[in-house]
Order: C-alpha cells, then structure tokens, then sequence
C-alpha cells in the first residue's frame, strides 16, 4: 500500500489548480472544480485564497483586503472602524499596570507579559501591519461596579474575536487580533503547569499587553453608530426638523409675496424627506417599501376627498394608522402628502404648508408613541387617543394658522375667540377619527403587519 506524503499531496493541488488556470485562461474559482476535489486542495493547501498564493496565483478580488474585513468584521455583529496602525495610540507607561498583576495572569499566562514579549517588540509587530481594524461589541451593563456583568461582556467579546480571527484566517488574512483579560483558551494557562501553549496559533493578548491606549482608540476613527448611537441621531434631528426648521418655514413663508405658499409647500415637503431618509440610512429603500407609503397616502387623500360630509372624514385617522404602522417619520410624510395633494381637489392657498404640518405632526406623534411601545394597541386606546390628538393638537395647529392669516393685529383676546371658535369643529372632525380607531384601527394594522411580514419589510422607519 502506498501513502502519499504531504509534500506530494501539495504538489498534486498546485499542479490542478495551475493546469485549470492555464485551460480557462483567468485564476480559476471554487466553482471550477467538483465539491470532493475542493475539499482536498483545501486539506493540502489550506483556504482557496492561501491555496492559490501557494500555486502562484493571485485570486481576483472584488474589494480590497480592507474593505473585505470590514465586511467580515460586520458579519460577526461588530461595529468596525479602520485606521493606520501608525495612528493606533499606543504608551509605554501602561505596562506598568500589568506588572501591578491586578487581573492575575502577569507571568501566569503565555499572551501576558513578560511572555508575550517588551513593549518595544509588540510595538513593531503592530507597526508591521499597515492597518488596524478596530471592533467592538455592545453589552448593555447597568454599571462597571457590576463585576459579573462586566466579566461576562469580556468572555462574550472575546468569544466573538477569536470566532473572527478564525474567519480571517479561513479567508486568508494573516492579522492576529487582541482582546480583553489575555488569552481564554485554556483555563488556566498551560504556563502555571510548566506545559508549552497549546493553541499558539490561536492566542490572542490583550489590549493593555500592547498598551494600547483604549480611551483615545475609541476617540480615533470613524465607524458605524450603534443602534443606541443611531437613535439618539435620528432623534435629534427629527426633534429640530418638526420642532423648529417646519414651523420657522411655515411663519415665514406667510411674509413672503404673491403665491409664496406653493415655495413654502415644496421646502416643508423637502424638510420632511430628511429625516424620511434618515431612516433609511446605510441601505436603499426598496420599491414595495415606497410603494406601500404610497397607497396609505392614496388612502388618506381619498378619505378626505370621497367622504362628502364637511368636517367629518377619516383622514386624520389613516394618517394615524401610517404613523403607527410605519414609524414617525412615515406618519408624517403621509399626513404631509395628504393635505398638499388632496388640496389640489379643495384648493391651494396659504393654508397649505400650516395643514401640511398640522396633518404630519398627528402622524407623527402617534407613531412615535404606539410604534415605539408607549403605548399599547387596544381599540380603546387607539379611539381615544386619538380623539383627544385632534381635539388637543391637530386641531389647535390648525387653528393657530387662522391665527396669522386672519388677524391683523393680534391680542390675546382674538387669538382666544379663533382658538374657542375652533372647538367645536375639532370635536366634530375627532369623532370619525375615534370610530375608525376603534372599529377598524386593530384590524387595519394587523393587516399591514402581516404586509411587512409577507414581503421582508421589517422596520422600515425605525
């Protein structure tokens, strides 16, 4: 019987590889061969991106080295960001604190100093590669006095390096990676038993062996937000959008001559979209996304447009249910929508941009407490609320528009008069909203919900 040795084995995989190269033409793929020959020419030569190095073949990227970790960093749930290693801060002072032995493992463990080597050794292995790519995970602690929370967050962390550094090296990067608290593999270390490392392929060291500088690492860079980081964004901005930028837009569009509410129409439309598109932020949206916002306008405008009863239509509560289905900003670029477009049957006027706004804010503010779980989905409550925002916020909006258009000298006294005068068409135009709330609020949102399910929507505007 006769046994191959390994260097036959390798030769053989470099032969097919550099024959099937020469028969395509091109470096040849994983596609380019039966799933039994892949497996061996990766049990001799490792990856298929090492395994065409060692055939002398350079593998056609379609991204460079760095952009390809990122994504494979991003893959593993970290938020990534990528520097020159030059710019990593790095101080010897803080090898001080290792010797200080505070986490046990100085001269107990072989990715710890002094084993792991000096200062200045670990230094040039950092400098020896061109970039750093920085990942970090997010573990929600109620404090660092918490030392098993903490504790568990650094096993979950590096648990999820050293899963990476086995995908780098499956792709054929040879980085090493760092952690926190030295190397987990093996506890404890072989060192305290006077045995070689078992995994020195696999070790990793911590962050302070290095003595990275952790505070101002994270100071250095750009990377993706955190979900958390992202939210308090898009707040911010929705919070100076809908709070400030619309209502200067609509008070001083009024002093502008001529038709100047069609300008001011199109900006409140424009200052809508930014943080409509905010939401969707580092993806494009998708035309049934676009196409489901669209007939919930369509909804709404013919709900205030068929409906032949003054006063009384259902166009608040459609703008609601948009709200409340698709997130905030959705609601309010619906309700938005809903007043420009339906007054093209009613009319336009200086009205426009105040009902606009007034329409959007209903939208908005329903979503922002029923979407986000403020507030529970039952009938009741939906009626209700609902109700009381026409009565308590929209119509006041509303009203407050009569306020600057109709008063040429305004007093405390006429605003109250408009604003009293105006209850009881608000009352009038809640009602409607309360019955369809009620009757059809639950089921109508059962219904979109089962869109998004049905056709991979998720959470589109949150």
């Amino acid at each position: 019987m006769h046994f191959a040795t390994e260097e036959k084995k390798r030769l053989w995989a470099v032969r097919l590889l550099v024959q099937r190269a020469q028969e395509l033409g091109r470096t040849p793929c994983k596609g380019d061969f039966d799933e039994t020959t892949r497996a061996r020419i990766k049990a001799f030569l490792g990856p298929w991106p090492k395994a065409l190095r060692q055939a002398g073949l350079k593998e056609e990227r379609k991204h460079t080295m760095e952009q390809e970790l990122t994504a494979l960093a991003k893959e593993e749930g970290f938020l990534v960001s990528l520097l020159p290693t030059e710019e990593v801060p790095v101080d010897g002072k803080f090898r001080q604190f290792c010797e200080q032995n505070i986490c046990g493992r100085y001269g107990a463990n072989y990715s710890c100093p002094p084993d792991c080597g000096s200062v200045e050794t670990l230094h040039a292995t950092l400098l020896a590669q061109p970039h750093a790519l920085v990942i970090e995970t997010i573990h929600p602690i109620d404090g660092y006095e918490n030392k098993a929370a903490v504790l568990q967050a650094k096993k979950e962390h590096n648990a999820a390096v050293l899963r990476f550094m086995k995908t780098m090296r499956e792709h054929g990067y040879e980085g090493f990676c760092t952690g926190y608290n030295g190397c987990p593999l093996c506890d404890p270390c072989l060192k305290t038993k006077g045995l070689p490392c078992a995994h020195p392929e696999q070790r990793i060291s911590c962050m302070s062996a290095y003595c990275i500088n952790v505070a101002a690492l994270a100071k250095t860079g750009k990377r993706d937000l955190s979900p958390q980081e992202y939210e308090m964004k898009k707040t911010k901005i929705l919070t100076a959008v809908f709070l400030l930028l619309i209502p200067l837009t609509v008070i001083f569009g009024r002093k502008l001559p001529g038709r100047s509410y069609y300008i001011t129409s199109l900006l409140v439309i424009l200052e809508i979209m930014i943080p409509f598109f905010l939401s969707f932020e580092g993806r494009k949206p998708e035309a049934r996304e676009l196409v489901l916002l669209a007939v919930l306008s369509a909804l709404a405008i013919a709900s205030r447009v068929v409906i032949p009863i003054p006063n009384f239509k259902a166009t608040y509560a459609m703008v609601m249910l948009a709200g409340i289905a698709l997130g905030a900003e959705s609601g309010f670029l619906v309700g938005a929508l809903t007043a420009l477009v339906s007054n093209f049957f009613f009319g336009q006027g200086p009205h426009t941009p105040w009902q606009m706004m007034a329409y959007g804010a209903g939208g908005c503010l329903m979503g922002f407490l029923f979407r986000r779980g403020l507030l529970p989905r039952k009938r009741l409550l939906l009626g209700l609320f609902g109700a009381a925002a026409v009565i308590l916020f929209i119509g006041p909006l509303l009203d407050t528009s009569s306020v600057f258009m109709m008063l040429s000298r305004l007093t405390p006294e006429t605003a109250l008069a408009i604003y009293l005068a105006g209850f009881p068409v608000n009352c009038t135009q809640a009602v409607p909203t309360f019955l369809v709330l009620f009757f059809l609020g639950k089921p109508f949102l059962e219904k979109l919900d089962r869109v998004k399910l049905r056709y991979g929507m998720g959470d589109m505007a949150e």
